[in-house]
């Protein structure tokens, strides 16, 4: 049995200039990193119904599909797009849980009420800016993901190198909790300290690995 992993929901708001592709590009390769086990949402400015419902990653090449086709309006507050995700999470049998919004800038941030919310649900949220059209926000937005337990990025017009790290990063914090309850016979590769006193032909079986 593997018991399931991580889940990541995006929150998408549309970036003016640049348009949607660097923000689609985070969004579907993050899907790259993701196995059968974990589960993956989209929610877009704009529309309250989620772009991609909260599922197990398994038909990637649909989510994909989905993804790319699809239209992002301006989040202009992050609250209500990110008590849409608690509430989404709250059906997950995710281990870990995790929220990405990504923005121009223009979003309000989540207030510390909404933060209290996402803590107490057990959801951690990093924030990407995209070519910061309103700098006023640049704190608070920093502020929140830091507050939300996640990462903050803040990305330039002319820095498109950064954009495959934040989906390798962002995609990796839901691999923590993978677990495999399978039992099986462990081989000691080189000695150590935790193995003292146990023979390496004697070795105990064990329940489960990650």
């Amino acid at each position: 049995q593997v018991l399931p992993n991580g889940g990541i929901i995006f929150l998408m708001s549309h970036i003016p200039c640049i348009g949607d592709r660097w923000s689609k590009d985070i969004a579907v390769n993050s899907l790259d990193a993701l196995t059968v086990w974990d589960e993956y949402g989209l929610y877009a400015g704009g529309t309250n119904e989620p772009v991609v419902a909260l599922a197990a990653a398994q038909n990637k090449d649909e989510m994909r599909a989905i993804v790319n086709r699809a239209n992002f309006g301006m989040i202009a507050d992050a609250n209500p797009y990110v008590d849409a995700a608690i509430r989404a999470f709250a059906g997950s049998r995710s281990s870990y849980r995790h929220i990405v919004l990504v923005t121009n800038g223009a979003t309000v941030a989540p207030d510390s009420a909404c933060i209290n919310r996402l803590r107490e649900a057990g959801v951690t949220m990093s924030i990407v800016v995209i070519e910061p059209m309103h700098r006023n926000n640049l704190d608070e937005l920093q502020g929140a993901a830091t507050a939300a337990g996640g990462s903050f990025y803040l990305i330039h017009p002319t820095q498109y190198e950064r954009v495959p790290q934040v989906w390798m990063r962002e995609s990796a914090r839901v691999k923590k909790g993978l677990f495999y309850e399978q039992r099986f016979q462990p081989t000691v590769a080189e000695s150590s300290e935790l193995l003292e006193g146990i023979p390496p032909s004697e070795s105990p079986p064990l329940g489960g690995y990650n």
